[in-house]
């Protein structure tokens, strides 16, 4: 992640967002997508109920009132490397799907609220999925948070 690291009180992420405003990642929880799979082979709607489970999680871990944000995950037919499952559906006629093999939810705040100036700070949780715990979080998906509209989708808290 293109993010400033600093060493300094409390600020060991910033990602600039395209707006300008500077936000921080305060908080990061991350685990296997598949924890808990042994046999199974992911499709569609085991990653559905996957990325449900995510923002759900999520959803707990917000300010009360607001709701988490998904950045939508690479949806792919192989689990490694492309063509890896090929001989597994012609055989199963059941197309497999894998997401991603991390699940990440990011609390990112900024010490201006985005719509209220009578509050003290704003406040998103983001659900996304990578291929490896962080740090870095995947490029893909820090050009996806860059691009947020925080004074639209963010949260006005008081501390």
């Amino acid at each position: 992640m293109n993010a400033e690291n600093r060493t300094t009180y409390r600020l060991p992420c910033k990602v600039v967002l395209g707006s300008g405003r500077s936000v921080t990642l305060v908080a990061i929880h991350q685990e296997m997508t598949y924890r808990g799979l042994v046999e199974a082979v992911p499709g569609r709607e085991l990653n559905d109920g996957c990325i449900r489970g995510a923002i759900q999680e999520a959803g707990r871990l917000c300010m009360p009132g607001a709701s988490p944000l998904l950045v939508p995950p690479a949806r792919r037919d192989y689990h490694r490397r492309p063509g890896d499952m090929d001989k597994r559906n012609a055989v199963s006629g059941k197309p497999v799907e894998f997401l991603p093999s991390i699940t990440c939810i990011g609390i990112f705040d900024d010490a201006l609220p985005a719509h209220d100036a009578n509050k003290d700070y704003s406040e998103l949780t983001v659900v996304w999925f990578q291929d490896r715990y962080v740090f870095p979080i995947d490029e893909t998906v820090v050009s996806q948070i860059r691009a947020l509209d925080w004074d639209k989708l963010a949260t006005d808290g008081d501390y």
